[in-house]
This record gives structure tokens, sequence and C-alpha cells, in this order.
């Protein structure tokens, strides 16, 4: 508990999830005067250009939000921001390769590194991963899945200069 303790000693507060929400850069539309797309500009955030369009979680098909879970985070509406199964899979399956050969980032894990990555760390670190799952779990304990989840649908970068689910 002391590494723990001094490894997050100096965490900021949990991020409000509407604010980061509404923060993220979005794509913008040229709109004729009946309502047709007459062009999209994407965004551009500093080096990076892309697209983005924010959706609602409850827009969603459920199976996208199905491949999402099974993708990134199998039980996400099961655990409180950290999944110990997952951690001690990837623990052994780490150990065993002599290497880190697989993660076991929560989809509330991503947001956190998303939302706070100069505050987390970049490093490959044990630290850095427990200010990881500190931080999603206190996120947990402030917002529900779904505003979570929605979080990360809108902010994913998935190729192709798409950024989030609508894109």
């Amino acid at each position: 508990w002391v590494t723990v303790r001094t490894y997050t000693a100096d965490l900021p507060p949990v991020p409000d999830v509407a604010q980061a929400e509404a923060l993220l850069p979005q794509t913008s539309y040229i709109i004729a005067s009946d309502g047709t797309v007459l062009a999209e500009i994407p965004f551009r955030d500093g080096e990076v250009v892309g697209h983005r369009a924010l959706v609602s979680v409850h827009e969603l098909p459920e199976t996208l939000v199905s491949a999402l879970l099974a993708a990134e985070d199998v039980r996400f509406f099961e655990h409180r921001g950290i999944d110990v199964r997952a951690v001690l899979r990837a623990a052994i399956a780490n150990y065993e390769a002599g290497a880190v050969v697989e993660g076991a980032s929560t989809i509330t894990q991503q947001v956190v590194r998303a939302l706070l990555p100069e505050r987390i760390g970049y490093e490959r670190s044990l630290r850095r991963k427990v200010r990881e799952a500190v931080l999603a779990w206190r996120l947990e304990r402030v917002y529900g899945k779904h505003e979570i989840l929605q979080l990360y649908a809108n902010q994913v970068f998935l190729g192709a200069n798409a950024y989030g689910v609508a894109a």
C-alpha cells in the first residue's frame, strides 16, 4: 500500500466527463438551406486532423456496443473501473513470455489515459498502471457506466482519421 500511496499522491481530481466530451474537436459541416450537407471540414487539433461527430450512447446500435465491449472490455458492466481477472491473466501471460505481450486496460482506464496523459505519465510502467487504475476506480465512483462508455465511444481513434464511432 505504501507504493500505491506514493504513486498516487499527486493524482488530479476526477475529470468532468461531460466537459471533456464537449471539448473534443469535431468535424464542421457546411449545410445548405434545405439541410443538405455541402461539405465536411475535418477538425485540426495540433498535428492531428480527423473527423468526429458526437453521439449519445443511447443512439448506438446494440451490436456496436457489443462489439466495443467484446474487443476492449468484456466485463465493463461488471467491474468498478479495474478488471482484476484481466490484470491477473495479463500478469501471468507477461511473466510466462518474459515481456509485455498482453494488457488489461478497461474502457474506463483508457478514458482516464486519454483525458489526463500528462498527469498519469506515458511510460509503460507499474507506476503509470497504478495511477491509471486508481483514477479509473475514482471515475466510476462519480460517473455511471453509460456516461463513461459514451465518452469512450466519442473519443476513441478508429483509424483512417476517424475519431469516435460516428466518424
